[in-house]
């Protein structure tokens, strides 16, 4: 019988689930990193043309200015995407290399460093949804209040 003699074929069955999931969240990363900066992509070069805006001649807003601020809206939210998606991934990423080192090397410290990145990930991603949950809360109050 042939010996695997891979860094993790000497750990327990505990130590290889972590190094597995450590595994899978580094290539997690990289495909949501690739997807937001292709999601970002496709969202700065969407025609403006093609959005239909109502003129509003009583608010002395025109046509123009309106697909203006419509672009500056877009590239306010592809810089605020581009940033969340760049600060997930560096701890995501973190994560998995020290995890997968620590278990490799059996280093106890350095599996807990990579468990408090995935911490600050789920922190961070914990903090984002309640600010989306607080938008959609005061939006629908604003739609309930306007009428």
């Amino acid at each position: 019988m042939e010996q695997d003699h891979s860094p993790v074929s000497h750990i327990s069955f505990l130590q290889r689930s972590i190094f597995v999931s450590a595994k899978t969240a580094n290539i997690a990363a990289w495909l949501a990193l690739a997807s937001a900066l292709t999601a970002i992509t496709n969202l700065l070069n969407f025609p403006l043309q093609q959005i239909p805006i109502p003129e509003n001649k009583d608010a002395g807003i025109g046509e123009a200015e309106m697909r203006q601020m419509l672009r500056g809206f877009i590239y306010l939210v592809a810089i605020i995407a581009v940033a969340i998606s760049l600060v997930t991934f560096f701890f995501l990423t973190r994560f998995s290399s020290k995890v997968k080192k620590g278990v490799s090397n059996n280093q106890p410290t350095t599996i807990s460093e990579g468990l408090r990145s995935l911490g600050s990930y789920f922190k961070i991603w914990g903090i984002l949804m309640m600010l989306a949950m607080i938008f959609f809360v005061l939006s629908a109050l604003g739609l309930l209040l306007r009428g």
